[in-house]
């Protein structure tokens, strides 16, 4: 039972670990495989067009926009710079708890092999109080 026990926390382990790179590294790869900009522009409108007309830049003008990936919250971040405006676009809370799933399991997994390893040492200690 105990080596079932243990399995599973191994398991818990793993399994863990591969579903967070999974969605790090999957949050990761859509925002570069076409360009990270051009992600920004697809899932965020941006600024209004009163705003890029407010400080004399055209709308196609990509130097405004900057994107960068974080891990808190999981994805990219999208800053357009219009003059004095700065407009700061991010991701929803959607991938960052996809990955806490992950990590969830893996301090499960870590959790069951503790307490699989305390009982055994425990059932392994000579009772007290006995003499031999």
């Amino acid at each position: 039972m105990r080596d079932r026990i243990s399995v599973l926390g191994i398991l818990l382990i793993l399994g863990g670990i591969a579903w967070t790179m999974l969605v790090v590294s999957g949050t990761w790869y859509l925002g570069i495989r076409e360009s990270a900009e051009y992600r920004c522009m697809v899932a965020y409108a941006g600024p209004p067009l009163a705003d890029y007309e407010a400080a004399g830049i055209s709308p196609e003008d990509s130097s405004v926009l900057h994107a960068s990936f974080g891990l808190l919250p999981l994805g990219w971040r999208c800053r357009w710079t219009l003059g004095e405006s700065v407009y700061d676009f991010g991701p929803g809370d959607v991938p960052t708890a996809f990955a806490l799933i992950g990590a969830t399991a893996v301090v499960a997994g870590a959790i069951v092999l503790v307490r699989t390893a305390r009982r055994a040492a425990r059932r392994a200690r000579p009772p007290r109080g006995r003499s031999a």
